[in-house]
């Protein structure tokens, strides 16, 4: 299935590709994740035309990519939007869990939808634009919150990531010991999320638990967080190694 699903995107963003050269115009994608994203250049690379990528705001991960012709400048507020989603701190905040799924049941496919910024009160949910006005109207809740939602037109938002450095020991560099390690899990549980296929290596889904990582390596868990193996510390007196994680939370809540 995922070998399947790899060879539709990589012929869609090779036709797209392919349209923005035959017709000399920009063309859109829909949101891309990091993994997409790369195959997307290539297709671009391919084709023989340019690929300028943005997500609604610097440094955002899931991005809508442009294939065009070379010098052209690219509005990607053509594409992208922006919907605010606010409620009442006072009595309760939805997690990112909660308004990716509250956005999931109104629009119904992932690649509509980029990356969801959290604030105490509010979030900003980038969407492709023709599905804007449809989200902002049709979503009233977020997990067991009440959340009123609009189109947002104003300044770009910078997103504000919930990083924490964070030490420990590991017995291997292996995928299991490294996701119970950065997530607060048991190495049983760790395991299970990997062979569940919750787990992706560098934004690959990965099922191997004895999967190799590395100083720089990206580990994800779904609707948890990610965890960058940010340094490797050497081994200590015990024979375990020292390793040290930035971690990313998809909500707050301390694990």
């Amino acid at each position: 299935m995922v070998a399947l699903e790899g060879s539709l995107i990589n012929r869609r963003l090779s036709e797209l590709a392919q349209r923005a050269r035959v017709r000399d115009a920009v063309v859109f994608t829909r949101f891309l994740d990091p993994a997409e994203q790369i195959i997307a250049r290539d297709a671009a690379r391919f084709a023989k035309v340019e690929i300028t990528l943005c997500g609604g705001y610097m440094d955002a991960e899931r991005c809508a990519a442009a294939f065009h012709p070379k010098g052209v400048a690219i509005d990607f507020t053509a594409a992208i939007a922006c919907v605010l989603a606010k409620w009442a701190a006072a009595y309760g905040s939805p997690a990112h869990r909660d308004l990716l799924g509250a956005s999931l049941a109104v629009i119904q496919d992932r690649s509509f939808l980029g990356d969801i910024i959290l604030r105490d009160d509010c979030a900003y949910i980038f969407v492709i634009r023709d599905q804007a006005i449809h989200l902002a109207a049709e979503t009233t809740q977020a997990g067991r919150v009440a959340v009123k939602c609009s189109v947002y037109e104003g300044a770009i938002v910078q997103g504000e990531r919930d990083e924490r450095f964070v030490r420990d020991t590991i017995p291997s560099f292996r995928l299991d010991a490294g996701t119970a390690s950065a997530f607060w899990l048991s190495r049983a549980v760790a395991q299970e999320a990997i062979r569940a296929g919750k787990v992706k290596l560098n934004h690959i889904p990965e099922t191997r638990t004895d999967a190799a990582i590395k100083e720089g390596d990206l580990i994800s868990l779904r609707g948890i967080g990610r965890a960058k193996l940010f340094q490797a510390l050497g081994v200590n007196r015990k024979g375990r190694l020292g390793v040290l994680w930035n971690c990313t939370p998809y909500n707050k809540r301390k694990p």
